[in-house]
């Protein structure tokens, strides 16, 4: 058994024991006592100590169980990467997101009221204008979200895969729109509710997204009226003749003679009806401001057409792809090309895509 430590007893200073009777007590020798087993008759050896570790760690890991295996993880199968002349198959619905651009570039819904027998007229007019204010709310919310579409569209890298119809078409009709926003946005600020009354005076100064039926069915019926001027002027019988020269020029075999710009220009509604006085007041110089326009827009139906044609291929035929197209979607291809499609019926517009369609198979 280890010695026993002994102490002895130490006063800082006689005053300071005399004023408080408390003791210090300094260990001269310590060491570390061991502790003893509860059993009084066995003595415990400190050399063992590190024998008796091992052993437990010993018995604790025969008693412990196996680790079940982990299976191995499966790996990822990799999809048969498509040769370069390899096309994925279309299905419906992926030709009709191909096709169509989001219904977001179209205007959206108006939920007009009906004005009651005992309804006053202050009351309805209320109403009525907080309809159109929502509407036109609804629109420029609209526009917004399209311009971040078209905005992550332009920033795609050019090695990814090329745009669809439907992109472009976004892209579009959102630079169509954004450019006319700040005009809009004022008119908004000044007039509130009572814009409808101003928008009659200024269609294209609108949004596309912010138009109201009214606006819509005005400019076709004076846009149906130009078209069937221009064609006299231009001496063609039909639209069909006239639309084909247009966009064979340019491409490969000379540009839009000058005396034709204004007159195609008429044809494809490229400028407002109210500014026609202007025009030919001015005509060399009218041909020289919108022939750019017309060659761009010229060069868009080129390649409209390229794709809704290869489309036709890859489906087996052009009266699947114009099917695919929405109805509002295929009256705007119409007028697009110089079509007109005032008071006809969906069937008849469809007729008329599908004949120019296939006239270029």
């Amino acid at each position: 058994m280890p010695p026993r430590p002994y102490f002895r007893y130490t006063a800082f200073s006689f005053d300071r024991f005399r004023n408080s009777s408390s003791l210090v007590l300094i260990a001269t020798n310590p060491t570390p006592r061991i502790p003893q087993p509860s059993c009084p008759h066995t003595r415990f050896n400190p050399a063992i100590a590190p024998l008796i570790r091992h052993a437990s760690t010993a018995q604790s890991a025969q008693k412990a169980p196996p680790k079940p295996s982990q299976p191995p993880s499966p790996r990822p199968v990799q999809p048969p990467a498509l040769k370069p002349n390899q096309s994925t198959p279309l299905t419906h619905a992926s030709l009709r997101s191909a096709l169509n651009p989001p219904s977001t570039t179209l205007p959206a819904p108006l939920d007009t009221i009906d004005r009651g027998p005992s309804q006053s007229a202050l009351s309805y007019y209320w109403q009525l204008g907080r309809a159109y204010a929502v509407f036109y709310k609804n629109g420029v919310l609209n526009t917004r979200a399209n311009h971040k579409i078209a905005r992550g569209l332009r920033q795609r890298p050019s090695s990814s895969s090329r745009l669809t119809r439907a992109e472009r078409i976004l892209l579009r009709r959102s630079a169509h729109d954004v450019r006319r926003i700040p005009f809009f946005a004022l008119l908004f600020l000044l007039a509130g509710e009572w814009l409808p009354l101003l928008v009659p005076f200024v269609p294209r100064l609108v949004p596309l997204t912010c138009r109201i039926p009214q606006q819509e069915a005005g400019m076709r019926a004076r846009q149906s009226a130009w078209r069937r001027s221009a064609l006299r002027e231009l001496g063609e019988p039909e639209w069909e003749s006239a639309l084909r020269d247009a966009t064979q020029a340019g491409q490969g075999q000379g540009q839009v003679p000058g005396p034709r710009v204004l007159p195609l220009c008429r044809m494809f509604g490229l400028y407002s009806v109210k500014l026609d006085w202007l025009v030919g007041a001015l005509p060399a110089v009218s041909a020289l401001l919108f022939k750019g326009r017309l060659e761009r827009h010229l060069a868009f139906l080129r390649a409209d057409d390229g794709e809704l044609v290869e489309m036709a291929g890859r489906v087996g035929g052009v009266e699947q792809v114009v099917a695919a197209l929405s109805k509002e979607e295929k009256v705007r291809a119409c007028e697009d090309r110089g079509m007109d499609v005032l008071g006809k019926q969906e069937e008849e517009v469809r007729g008329m895509l599908v004949n120019y369609l296939g006239s270029l198979r």
